[in-house]
This record gives C-alpha cells, sequence and structure tokens, in this order.
C-alpha cells in the first residue's frame, strides 16, 4: 500500500523481542533497531485477519499528521511483506497512567496539574490537526519511561477520525461506554468535543480515584449508560474536600451534556488552575489514591481474566481440532474395515461356492 512506503523487510531491520500485547487482528512486540540499537514498539498486523485495509492506511495517515507534539505517540516507520504490515513507534517503557500512578504512590492535585496539562496540549494539537482521537481511556495514555519525571504520550489512534474539508460531524459508534460522551451512547452526530467529554472524565477519576458515574466499579453497563446520558455524578464524597473549586469546575464545564457547551482544550490551557496560578496541594490525596488503588486492581482483574479466557479458549479450539482429527481417523479405520470385511466375506463366498461347486462335480462323478 502506498502509505508503507519502505519495501525492505522488516526482519532485516529489526530484532524482534517478546509480544506485550495483542488483539483480534495484531500484536505488539518490542523491538531493536539493528542499525542504532534503539528499542521501539512493533504493530503486526496479520493480512489474512485484516477487515478493511482502509481503516489501516487512516491509521498511519494520523499517526503522520499528529506525530510532532512531544505528548503524542511517534511513529518511526512502517513496512509491509506478503504476510503482514509494521507500524514502527517509540516505545514508552514507563506503563499506563493509572497504574503507574498507583505503583509510585503518589495521588495529589498538583500532579493532576501537571498530567492535565500535558494531556490537553495534546488532544489541542490532534483536534488541530483535524483528527478526533474517540479512544481516550488510561490504557492509551502512557508513559515514556519509568523517570519520574517522564511524559506523558497519547497512543492507539486505530479508532481514530480524520476529518476532510467540510466534514465536521461523525456518526460512528466507537469507543470505550465508560469513557463515551452522551451523544455517541445516544447514536447521534457528534464532532471532536467527544475527546474533551472524556477529558472530564479522566481528570475527575485522577483527583478522586473513581469514575463519576459508577463510583464501585461494579455499575451493569446498561445502568452506566443512563448516568451518561443523564449527566448524573456529583462531588459529594469526602475525597473532594481536599480538592479545589477551580478543580470542579472545569470538570463541570468538561462534562456538559451539550456539546457546544463544552470547555474547548484552548480554553482550558487558559485556566489559571492548569497555569500553576492557584494553591493546590501536593500532598499524596490518601483517599484518592486508596480509590485509585481499587480502580487498578479491578482493571487488572479484567486483563488477566481476559488472557485466562484467551488461552482457555485456544485451549479448546485445539482440543475440538485434535477430537475432530481423531473422529475423522475413526471413521476412516471403520469404513478400511467396513472395506476389508466386506472383501474377506466376498473371498469367504466365493471360496464356498468353490467347494460347493466341487463337492457337486464329485457327487455327479459316484453316481456315475
Amino acid at each position: 500500500m502506498g502509505c508503507f512506503a519502505s519495501k525492505s523487510t522488516f526482519e532485516k531491520a529489526f530484532e524482534v523481542g517478546k509480544v506485550v500485547g495483542s488483539g483480534h487482528f495484531a500484536e505488539v512486540a518490542l523491538c531493536v533497531e539493528k542499525k542504532t540499537k534503539n528499542q521501539y514498539a512493533a504493530k503486526i498486523i496479520n493480512k489474512e485477519h485484516l477487515v478493511n485495509t482502509d481503516l489501516l492506511v487512516e491509521e498511519v495517515d494520523i499517526l503522520k499528521k499528529v506525530r510532532d507534539h512531544p505528548n503524542v505517540l511517534n511513529l518511526y516507520q512502517t513496512y509491509e511483506n506478503d504476510e503482514s504490515f509494521y507500524i514502527i513507534t517509540e516505545y514508552c517503557s514507563g506503563g499506563d497512567l493509572f497504574g503507574r500512578i498507583v505503583d509510585e504512590g503518589h495521588c495529589s492535585e498538583q500532579r493532576t496539574v501537571d498530567i492535565m496539562y500535558q494531556l490537553v496540549s495534546a488532544i489541542e494539537h490532534i483536534h488541530k490537526c483535524g483528527v478526533t482521537h474517540r479512544d481516550l481511556k488510561p490504557e492509551n495514555i502512557l508513559l515514556e519511561s519509568t523517570g519520574r519525571n517522564a511524559r506523558i504520550k497519547v497512543a492507539d489512534f486505530g479508532l481514530s477520525k480524520l476529518r476532510t474539508s467540510g466534514d465536521s460531524i461523525m456518526k460512528t459508534v466507537c469507543g470505550t461506554w465508560a469513557y463515551c460522551a452522551p451523544e455517541v451512547i445516544r447514536k447521534k452526530y457528534y464532532d471532536q468535543t467527544v475527546d474533551n467529554w472524556t477529558l472530564g472524565v479522566l481528570m475527575y477519576i485522577i483527583l478522586c480515584g473513581y469514575h463519576p458515574f459508577d463510583m464501585y466499579g461494579d455499575s451493569p453497563e446498561a445502568d452506566l449508560m443512563k448516568r451518561i446520558e443523564k449527566v448524573e455524578y456529583d462531588f459529594d464524597d469526602e475525597v473532594w474536600l481536599e480538592i479545589t473549586q477551580d478543580a470542579q469546575d472545569i470538570i463541570t464545564k468538561l462534562l456538559q451534556s451539550t456539546p457546544k457547551r463544552r470547555m474547548t482544550c484552548t480554553e482550558l490551557l487558559e485556566t489559571p488552575w492548569i497555569n500553576g496560578k492557584i494553591d493546590v496541594k501536593n500532598a499524596t490525596n490518601e483517599k484518592a489514591l486508596k480509590n485509585l488503588e481499587a480502580l487498578v486492581n479491578i482493571r487488572r482483574a479484567i486483563r488477566i481474566t481476559g488472557f485466562t479466557t484467551l488461552a482457555a479458549g485456544k485451549l479448546k479450539q485445539k482440543l475440538r481440532k485434535n477430537q475432530s482429527m481423531r473422529k475423522k481417523k475413526k471413521e476412516e479405520d471403520e469404513k478400511k474395515k467396513e472395506e476389508n470385511e466386506k472383501k474377506n466375506n466376498n473371498s469367504s463366498e466365493k471360496e464356498s461356492d468353490d467347494q460347493k461347486k466341487a463337492w457337486s462335480e464329485i457327487v455327479v462323478k459316484q453316481e456315475q
């Protein structure tokens, strides 16, 4: 394809390492460029499993458009061979945002200011490039390294949409329900402000440690979607006593049911709160950290369950295949046995007929 301009073999240019992620149509593996010894991440898409190549082309085009920003995952190179497409990006070794906060044990409003400045700057840049991310969630917000001051990187543009001239609205239902705006859930036309809604959800979670529309992380999907549609959330929990009114006001302006009323990224970047002009606490909010630990543990448990289910599915598939092969072999053996028995019966019948004929001739001769 045109966007996969490099025709040299991926295996010649890179040493492939362990697989760090997988999905229905692709897997992500660590790789080291042989020439420079630099480490990257390779998204490997099997052509046999790829349903729509146009979406892949659009993803690469989007990565090329948005890559010139310090808080957006950088595209390095693309490759193609007869079996697969390869998208090579920078490797973020620091894990995802929520897991990192929990592992460091530091959750404060000042930390949230630093995080949101980077995140909002990235989304403003993405929107200026004519792109709507459409799948912002904790798993897609990465840390470039394990260092304490590692930069945030917005990743995974597989569901993103590149708007063309005169095309400002979208209608495809996509993303993760917990982070979707009301208009997406209602299956209405929407625009790039769906990302602004998600920024409000993420900011809320980072500050208090729980989801605005699912405090305990156990709501049925239907109930969660109803609360999102009705914008039913509050700041009543005691954890919010440690958080400034300025932060709560920003969340309120982002979580607006009417898209046109939502705070824009530019407006948010101009607020005193995000520019350090408001006194906020840098001490860890212990209750928020405890809440976030519970949320991260739920996510990790779901991820393990997902891998276990996938492994079990593969095992069952293998067992079914083996059973099918054994059944086929058994049928073939039975058929062969029947053919042999039939052949033996025919042979026995022939011998019997020959014996009868010979006996008959003997009897005739004796009578004569």
